[in-house]
């Protein structure tokens, strides 16, 4: 019965997901271009989500009418791609340090926007598929300590042998190879009320 937003949301494979979990409740999802709502489309349609509205937005401009509107916002931001370098590896040669502090610079802008679609004691969900931690452990800083956000422990959500002080302490650094995976970061945030 939630309200979902997936903001960054292409190609749906979240989007989906959130909605089957929604069940009566539903998903506002969207991205940058129409060839990125398509692909959500495609994937909506193909999963037979009935609960889902797919938009075209910049996640980096606020958009007043969704206001405290979420129970949980989910944040995958556009990163360096830094953890998927095994399967990508034409990235090692791509990323500069202009190019890292530009993405930080656009996640922040992202992350001023959509903080405010939180209701007060929602979740804010946000993750990347980048090792830097400028992208993750110095953004999640950097939402609770100028937001009214607490990271708050992912151990129920994972299994036990993923378990450590810093899943305790609300999010998760996976590194390429290490759990048969790429290199992914989360975190959990709750909106104080």
């Amino acid at each position: 019965g939630m309200t979902v937003m997936d903001l960054c949301s292409a190609p749906g494979g979240k989007t989906t997901l959130a909605a089957r979990k929604a069940g009566s409740g539903k998903v506002i999802c969207g991205d940058v271009s129409e060839r990125k709502a398509a692909l959500i489309l495609e994937n909506t349609d193909r999963m037979k989500c009935s609960n889902v509205s797919v938009n075209v937005w910049d996640a980096s401009v606020f958009m007043e009418q969704y206001k405290e509107s979420a129970d949980v916002v989910l944040l995958d931001v556009p990163c360096s791609g830094l953890g998927v370098i095994g399967r990508k590896k034409e990235i090692r040669y791509r990323v500069t340090k202009e190019d890292l502090a530009a993405l930080v610079t656009l996640q922040k802008k992202i992350v001023d926007a959509c903080w405010q679609y939180v209701k007060p004691g929602g979740i804010l969900l946000y993750s990347t598929c980048t090792l830097d931690v400028s992208e993750n452990e110095e953004m999640v800083r950097y939402v609770t300590e100028k937001y009214p956000f607490e990271a708050e422990s992912i151990d129920p959500f994972l299994p036990e042998c993923l378990h450590s002080q810093q899943t305790k302490a609300g999010f998760l650094q996976l590194f390429l190879g290490e759990w048969d995976t790429d290199g992914f970061f989360m975190a959990r945030l709750r909106r104080k009320k």
